[in-house]
């Protein structure tokens, strides 16, 4: 079977910096600028938003956009923890005004004494 995915010219591992530079040339420095200060603000609300809430544990500090958050069980137990994100996760994602991802790599990191 031929692999198709990398034939397009966007898709193309050799073709990233054309991507870049399609951006820019369509939105400008400015734009691009604006665009990434507008994300970085919101992220910044949600990171307050997730401090201030009870049962939510910022879980590292925020980079840029990229908020990283769980909700905590009372009990401490991790595989109730791991439910209840999944259906917390599972009801955002099916309302389709925000997307969350579930990165399960950190399964275990709290159990092992975290970082």
């Amino acid at each position: 079977m031929i692999d198709y995915r990398n034939w397009s010219l966007f898709l193309g591992r050799r073709f990233n910096s054309l991507k870049v530079w399609y951006t820019l040339r369509s939105f400008g420095a400015v734009g691009c600028r604006s665009h990434l200060r507008k994300l970085i603000s919101l992220a910044q609300i949600i990171e307050e938003l997730v401090q201030s809430e009870e049962g939510v544990d910022l879980f590292i500090p925020r980079s840029f956009s990229l908020v990283v958050f769980r909700l905590v069980d009372p009990t401490g137990v991790i595989e109730r923890e791991n439910d209840l994100n999944q259906a917390f996760m599972r009801r955002v994602n099916k309302e389709r005004g925000i997307m969350l991802t579930d990165e399960g790599w950190w399964e275990g990191l709290r159990e092992n004494g975290g970082w």
